[in-house]
């Protein structure tokens, strides 16, 4: 593979991994344990958490786990709502 090839496997592989999360939440590997990146969704899109001290270890301080569609929780229950989730990375979006 060229380098090229290589880096859209690789992109390829992380959009298959977020497509995951909307199906088998149980199994979505993006949950911050083990070395592994901390991912939330919210609204359909998916966000990069793992460098939010608060997400540390993909376990927020208020109960929520990474690697899960949180849409619920952070709009509706989370005292600072989405707004807290602006300027985070952007990984990808879940499709239905």
């Amino acid at each position: 593979l060229s380098s090229s090839d290589s880096i859209s496997e690789k992109l390829l592989q992380s959009v298959s991994s977020v497509l995951l999360m909307a199906r088998q939440p149980s199994s979505y590997p993006y949950n911050g344990k083990e070395g592994q990146p901390a991912y939330v969704a919210v609204d359909g899109v998916v966000y990069d958490v793992t460098n939010v001290e608060a997400w540390k270890d993909g376990e927020h301080k208020n109960g929520l786990t990474a690697g899960n569609e949180l849409t619920e929780e952070i709009t509706n229950q989370s005292p600072h709502g989405i707004k807290v989730l602006e300027g985070m990375p952007i990984v990808g979006e879940l499709v239905e």
